[in-house]
């Protein structure tokens, strides 16, 4: 009897066994586990060339609003002691330079960029696509904070 047992559950064991093999290689062809594998050459190249062309074309967005009239996005202002007012944004477009005169959207206040720095660097001049740090004299905190528009004055 307990051989019978025995034998019944090494079946049953077998059974199980060859169930989940049978459902991983059903799986396998389903192209569920896929992910396992990697990526092929010919996928790692598309998305290559896909990286590529995004970089051209944003390459090419910043050359064409080289050429329109300055405006930075402001993402955020400080007041730092011996500097002044300090803004920091991002140049969408046109170029932002030393002594430009400018004027800030929707509060209407007018100013000078004093001096303009990037990644710790001092600028003369910013380009489109730049992250900038400046400081601006004859504004005011209140005149200027997130969301604001500086354009030039004309």
């Amino acid at each position: 009897m307990q051989q019978k047992e025995n034998a019944l559950a090494r079946y049953r064991i077998k059974q199980n066994y060859l169930n989940r093999c049978f459902i991983l290689l059903l799986s396998d062809k389903m192209g569920m586990f896929d992910f396992l594998k990697g990526e092929t050459e010919e996928q790692k190249m598309k998305i290559k060339r896909e990286e590529r062309q995004q970089k051209m074309e944003m390459q090419k967005k910043l050359i064409e609003n080289k050429g329109k009239p300055l405006k930075i996005l402001i993402q955020d202002t400080y007041e730092i002691t011996g500097i002044g007012l300090v803004a920091v944004g991002r140049v969408e477009s046109g170029i932002a330079e030393i002594g430009q005169q400018v004027v800030v959207r929707p509060s209407g206040a007018t100013g000078e960029i004093k001096t303009i720095e990037a990644n710790h660097q001092k600028l003369q001049q910013a380009a489109p696509g730049t992250s900038i740090g400046f400081s601006i004299s004859g504004i005011n905190k209140s005149q200027i904070g997130k969301g604001s528009i500086v354009e030039i004055l004309e």
